[in-house]
């Protein structure tokens, strides 16, 4: 993190799932939907990184949304980083 304000990664592996899936390929490997979005989430309360999870317009598709982390201690700066994304 060193240089970086803050970051933005996915949230997770694709848009939002339908009802029906079930499963979804992460490194070509399937997995149930949760545990694929959950290996995109869990590093930032593991090293104890402020994080928040936006989400973003998508015309005519599922939700999507992108994930900002910061270093800690650099909660406010975080939340300040994610006014500045679009909204629905």
């Amino acid at each position: 993190m060193a240089g970086l304000d803050a970051f933005a990664i996915p949230t997770a592996p694709g848009s939002a799932p339908r009802l029906s899936d079930e499963l979804t390929e992460v490194n070509g490997e399937m997995v149930p939907w949760g545990l694929a979005g959950g290996r995109f989430r869990r590093w930032a309360n593991m090293l104890g990184m402020p994080a928040l999870a936006i989400p973003l317009p998508v015309p005519d598709g599922l939700p999507v949304s992108v994930q900002l982390a910061a270093g800690p201690g650099q909660d406010a700066g975080l939340l300040d980083r994610a006014e500045l994304l679009p909204s629905n």
